[in-house]
């Protein structure tokens, strides 16, 4: 979809847009959102907000080997 593409051609600016909130769903399957969603959460600072983020997916992001971070401290 033009939504995916977006996120994947710049997702520093989708996921660091003021207000954003999305839901990714099998965000296993891009791992590179992994962090760009670390780097949104932590951009965020003090102004951090419960469910700016939704992900979803059908494997343990533990046990993904592609998957580099495991976004603790920043998962709810």
């Amino acid at each position: 979809s033009d939504d995916r593409a977006a996120l994947m051609r710049d997702p520093d600016a989708i996921l660091g847009a003021p207000n954003a909130a999305l839901i990714i769903d099998e965000v296993q399957r891009e791992p590179s959102l992994i962090l760009a969603v670390k780097r949104a959460v932590d951009a965020m600072g003090t102004r951090r907000r419960r469910g700016a983020f939704l992900l979803t997916g059908s494997a343990d992001l533990h046990l993904t080997r592609q998957v580099a971070d495991s976004l603790a401290g920043r998962a709810g």
